[in-house]
């Protein structure tokens, strides 16, 4: 009786049905792949961040940048001659400016971040860079002349508000009612780091604009190419830097050397990944995936690096990764009404010519 359920027809549809079960899941993970390229992406600077911290204690942050910079130079010219992309395809005057102009921010950037992750913490470091989406606001609404929305003054007012409590000022902590106001309070090296971080956040967002405004997204510059040059001025500056001071410091161990060329592979790692997921997922999706960034440092800090995250601390990183999400839908929506035409769009002007805009065919009364 049981084996009328267990005929050879049935076990070839269950195996079908298997098949396309499989087949299906693949194809969707496929459609999503920029997603998971998203979470690749953070845990892969997450484990950065974490490796900074741990080797700050031997190794000066100027030096670290050296190494970082370094293992990013390698890597770029590496995957550059892999691919066979040539620079002479890439290039044009708005590129040479942006290449330039884009290398030394985001160098310099990079620079203050690394000695802000060492001199702070890893969550309270890159919790205060994500403000950096108010900082592109700032300079789009002051150097381009940008609508200036209440949402972006919102978003801007509750980012400031989490880096306030970043740095945990002890009248702060007074009105809060902590009674270990004086271990709790931000240190002199904490606000530094913490200042440094604000840095890095400006010249990325300062970085951002500057592109939007020579038309990045009409240039053939290919990403490896800024990454290159953006590891070149990061280590002129440790290195040059690391000698005048006279902070050259040799590994003192083979795990040392380890965590030095991990922050490096992971470093490229993250940026080729998120290069990835942004050709392959909109963009407001990975910046809101490398948003919680911040939720995966605190764990590494917290499990790894034996480095608590104060109840104060955390709401900070709440508000700022808040203002973050907010910042990147607004922005998203704002590019909906204002940017290029939506597909019901597109499709209008295939079907009537590319010498008629959407509107225009409206208009006319062809549907």
């Amino acid at each position: 009786m049981g084996s009328d359920y267990f005929t050879f027809e049935s076990i070839t549809e269950y195996k079908l049905l298997l098949t396309i079960y499989i087949f299906t899941m693949i194809d969707a993970i496929k459609s999503r792949r920029g997603l998971f390229a998203g979470f690749g992406c953070i845990v892969a600077f997450a484990t950065m961040n974490v490796l900074i911290y741990s080797s700050g204690d031997t190794t000066p942050p100027l030096v670290l940048t050296v190494w970082t910079s370094g293992s990013i130079v390698c890597y770029s010219l590496a995957a550059i001659a892999i691919t066979g992309v040539s620079i002479k395809d890439s290039i044009d005057r708005k590129s040479l400016c942006f290449i330039a102009t884009t290398a030394v921010l985001k160098g310099l950037g990079e620079v203050s971040l690394i000695s802000a992750v060492v001199y702070a913490t890893p969550g309270d470091a890159i919790a205060v860079q994500n403000t950096m989406p108010v900082f592109t606001f700032i300079f789009s609404v002051t150097c381009m002349r940008e609508r200036c929305r209440c949402t972006d003054l919102c978003v801007t007012f509750v980012a400031i508000v989490g880096v306030f409590l970043m740095i945990r000022p002890p009248f702060i902590l007074e009105l809060l009612g902590y009674s270990d106001v004086n271990e709790l309070a931000g240190s002199p090296m904490h606000i530094v780091g913490i200042g440094l971080s604000l840095v890095s956040a400006a010249m990325s967002g300062l970085a951002l604009v500057f592109g939007h405004y020579i038309g990045l997204s009409k240039s053939s510059l290919s990403p490896m190419f800024l990454v290159l040059f953006t590891g070149v001025v990061e280590l002129i500056v440790g290195f040059t830097s690391s000698t005048i001071f006279q902070l050259w410091v040799a590994p003192e161990t083979i795990l040392d050397t380890v965590q030095l060329l991990g922050i490096g592979v992971s470093d490229f790692t993250g940026l080729a990944l998120v290069f990835y997921a942004v050709s392959n997922e909109r963009a407001t999706v990975v910046a809101v995936i490398m948003s919680f960034e911040i939720v995966f440092v605190f764990f590494g800090q917290v499990l790894f690096l034996d480095v608590p995250a104060h109840l104060i601390e955390v709401v900070g990183a709440l508000l700022i990764l808040s203002a973050c999400i907010v910042s990147a839908i607004n922005s998203e929506a704002s590019d909906g009404e204002d940017g290029e035409p939506d597909e019901e769009e597109e499709e209008l002007i295939k079907e009537h010519g590319p010498g008629k805009e959407p509107y225009e065919v409206l208009s006319n009364g062809e549907h």
